[in-house]
């Protein structure tokens, strides 16, 4: 079911995935680029009298487009995209190449997913300013002949990118977008596990290992996140994060950007606060392992054990278990394997460590989704090893040769020595 909507602003919370072109119609945005697109402006206000045309004209060329046809476009825009991207494909962002490159972009369809916040009357449109996880914000325009979403409202759309929107000089470009219709969708289950209230009562923080009266509740979440939509399981996750970091006074009037919220911390100092919350974690895993599970009722029969390490872990770990492994993902305890996943905190785990017990978030994960592996490192290893044994050398030589010099002044010192010379006492060095 979709709906038509009428002249408001929306405030939305959403993520961007940029479409192409209809399949056929690759051409419509260059045809038109001679008319209406030569009026158009990026960076200006976003209601300019002479780029009403090009408004219209993508109105109208909506109605001639199925959804269907503009999502089945979608990839292979990105994969064009992509293949003129110098970086890495982990790295690619649509939203950053949509500022870079606006024109590239125009005519072209962008398909919106997020959360309705509040409305506000607008131009004879309705004006959708939309913001992602990361605080990144685009500019949507919808028709005026129907009824709004509700605010709260979980809606997707297909639009059309019309040019970067600003509205005054200092402000920052976001891309402006012009759609037809939305389709609303049922809200993303909260980050709370739809379970029973108490659930979390037999499980115990900073313990060794899983206990027994645990495991129904750890096999529960096992079956739970490999099962989870893993878009709405990542739209909760980072709700989630936003919630905590706006809970948290120390970050009041920052972004993201400027002041990282350090969810690691956090997780340690309130797990109760994340006892079954959706948490996504970005690093690398550098041991992973498999064994059989325990018997249990949803018929789990292996589990692997990733130990991963994030950017603001603070070299501590965090254990994520997971029924669902990529193909060929190595085993071992000497990787570096960059990975996301998103999960559910279970508990503060305890592990035995070589020199004493410690604690790490054991976090209960859907599939893990790889990213891009490493550059080859071979020859950094080699000119850091080289460099490393003349340092090493250099070091050595340095320090014989202050110990020579300190022997031969100790003799003299004592040919010198008068009885009321200090004599000190040093602690050895630790």
């Amino acid at each position: 079911m979709r709906w038509m909507c009428p002249s408001l602003i929306v405030l939305a919370v959403c993520q961007f995935v940029p479409l192409t072109t209809a399949v056929g119609q690759e051409n419509t945005a260059e045809e038109t680029a001679d008319d209406s697109w030569a009026a158009v402006e990026d960076r200006t206000p976003l209601f300019r009298t002479e780029e009403e045309q090009g408004r219209a004209e993508l109105f109208a060329e909506l109605e001639d487009q199925s959804a269907e046809v503009l999502r089945e476009a979608a990839e292979e825009f990105r994969e064009r995209r992509l293949d003129v991207f110098s970086g890495s494909p982990a790295d690619f962002s649509p939203y950053a190449d949509m500022l870079r490159y606006p024109k590239t972009y125009r005519g072209r369809p962008i398909h919106v997913r997020g959360r309705v916040e509040r409305d506000s009357p607008g131009e004879g449109a309705i004006v959708l300013t939309v913001s992602g996880a990361s605080g990144r914000q685009a500019i949507v325009l919808l028709p005026e002949n129907a009824a709004p979403p509700e605010p709260g409202q979980m809606l997707k759309l297909t639009g059309l990118f019309f040019k970067l929107v600003s509205s005054e000089a200092d402000e920052p470009s976001r891309p402006g977008i012009i759609a037809s219709e939305f389709e609303p969708l049922a809200v993303p289950p909260p980050s709370q596990v739809g379970v029973e209230p108490g659930l979390w009562a037999n499980v115990r923080h900073r313990t060794l290992g899983i206990a027994p009266a645990e495991r129904d509740l750890y096999y529960l979440l096992v079956e739970r996140a490999g099962q989870a939509d893993a878009e709405n399981f990542q739209d909760a996750a980072r709700m989630y994060l936003q919630q905590r970091r706006a809970a948290d006074p120390r970050y009041k009037g920052t972004t993201e950007a400027e002041a990282p919220f350090r969810r690691f911390v956090d997780i340690f100092s309130n797990p109760e606060a994340y006892e079954g919350r959706a948490v996504e974690l970005i690093g690398h895993v550098r041991k992973a392992i498999s064994y059989p599970a325990d018997t249990n009722e949803f018929g789990i029969e292996t589990l692997y054990e990733l130990w991963m390490y994030t950017d603001d872990s603070q070299q501590n770990p965090a254990v994520i278990v997971t029924s669902d492994l990529p193909e060929g993902f190595p085993m071992g305890d000497d990787l570096q394997r960059p990975v996301r996943i998103v999960g559910y905190f279970f508990k503060l785990y305890g592990y035995q460590a070589r020199d004493t017990a410690r604690i790490a978030p054991l976090i209960i994960a859907g599939p893990v989704v790889p990213l891009a592996e490493p550059a080859d490192d071979a020859p950094t290893f080699w000119l850091s090893a080289g460099l490393i044994f003349i340092v090493t050398v250099a070091v050595v030589s340095v320090f014989l040769a202050q110990r020579s010099d300190r022997q031969a002044r100790a003799k003299l010192r004592q040919t010198r020595q008068t009885d009321d010379s200090p004599q000190l006492d040093l602690p050895e060095s630790e």
